[in-house]
């Protein structure tokens, strides 16, 4: 759900994750986001 103009904090707090979830990083000076899936995807490559 994308809700502009909101604070997290004012948001219906949720207890469960449905992997679509997006996060936000800094890398240096730029700003992105993954997705939970890319994620997930990326550990189960590396501990294979």
């Amino acid at each position: 759900m994308i809700v502009k103009g909101v604070k997290i904090s004012e948001l219906e707090l949720r207890n469960e994750l449905t992997g679509k979830e997006n996060i936000p990083f800094q890398d240096s000076f730029s700003n992105g986001k993954l997705n939970l899936e890319g994620v997930i995807d990326y550990f189960q490559k590396v501990t294979d």
